[in-house]
């Protein structure tokens, strides 16, 4: 959202903490990045900020150091049909 005023960065971040308001805080800068590059007016940039920190809110949010089925599943059709090479044994691999 370039204008001719400039943001001032840190009077912003003492409003937002005034305002309880963390995830918009920290999201803020990426969002108004997206808003110049996609030429967003100001109120959809708003509801864009604001309903984020909505969701962030009322979310729980938890890292999970797992395997995703979902990676996994896109691999394997990637790979395609049959087992991999690696499961070859000397019984049920084909001679030259």
């Amino acid at each position: 959202m370039k204008t001719n005023t400039t943001v001032d960065t840190a009077k912003l971040s003492l409003l937002l903490n005034e305002l309880r308001l963390p995830a918009i805080k920290l999201m803020w800068p990426q969002f108004a990045e997206q808003a110049d590059k996609e030429g967003w007016p100001a109120a959809r940039f708003l509801a864009a900020i604001t309903e984020h920190d909505r969701l962030v809110h009322h979310a729980t949010i938890f890292e999970m150091n797992v395997e995703s089925y979902r990676r996994r599943e896109v691999m394997e059709r990637k790979c395609g049909p049959g087992r991999p090479a690696s499961y070859a044994t000397p019984a049920n691999s084909v001679a030259d």
